[in-house]
């Protein structure tokens, strides 16, 4: 049986396994846990426990990850790190936080409603009538209005479904909704999405042009990232990754 201790001295962070190992004559357990770390042999040590032997093994010295992101950050740090704003949402009755775009912050029955205008129109373009999109979600044309009246929420899930069967972006269904998500105003979230709009017509060889271009753009960044060296080394991705 193991029981893991985490200790805090000073800023010297350690971990310790303690084994139960059965009785006094089965004490001498392994060690596998301080392969590689001879310096913390000496930091052992065991007792005994109504006939039991309690051996504990100092195995590793944490310091070095002892960071804020293992305490958290405080939420007033949060709010004002991501430029959060608190509002009270009828929708919830509660107490909430969004963050504010042009001076202005659209509240959850808000965007319920431009996400549903969205998919109307997103249809629209299509000239597909509802009779004929509907079954393709395996539902009936009055359940599915209820997402272009805003009587239903899209689910994740029924969003990606829809964008499959319209051959619509996320951008075309929420961009109109949350154009905050693109950028941090109208005019870079515009700049953006139009950017993200021309590179979605690119081959996949332009497409590697454009990223070596980005690339050599980028600064402080002089390591490119795994899924980057994916892309230019050709390498393949699994799907489920």
């Amino acid at each position: 049986m193991f029981f893991c201790q985490l200790s805090l001295k000073g800023r010297q962070v350690g971990i310790h396994l303690t084994v139960l190992s059965g009785r006094r004559q089965h004490a001498d357990v392994t060690k596998p846990c301080i392969r590689g770390y001879p310096d913390c042999a000496k930091n052992d040590h065991g007792e005994h426990f109504n006939g039991f032997t309690l051996q504990t093994f100092a195995y590793k010295d944490y310091s070095n990850l002892f960071c804020s992101e293992w305490v958290g950050r405080s939420l007033k740090h949060w709010v004002k790190e991501h430029g959060l704003r608190e509002v009270d949402d009828p929708t919830t009755g509660k107490t909430i936080y969004r963050k504010p775009f042009e001076g202005m912050i659209v509240l959850s029955a808000e965007l319920e409603r431009q996400i549903s205008l969205s998919l109307r129109e997103a249809r629209d373009r299509r000239k597909l009538p509802r009779s004929k999109l509907a079954p393709m979600l395996g539902l009936s044309e009055q359940v599915y209005g209820r997402y272009e009246n805003k009587v239903s929420r899209l689910t994740v899930g029924r969003l990606i479904h829809l964008c499959e069967v319209l051959g619509a972006t996320p951008e075309e269904i929420i961009a109109p909704a949350a154009p905050h998500l693109w950028g941090e105003t109208k005019g870079r979230a515009e700049l953006i999405l139009a950017c993200i709009e021309k590179l979605r017509c690119f081959d996949e060889e332009t497409l590697r042009d454009v990223f070596s271009l980005l690339a050599r753009l980028s600064e402080g960044d002089e390591r490119p990232t795994d899924d980057a060296l994916k892309v230019m080394t050709h390498e393949s991705r699994s799907p489920h990754v």
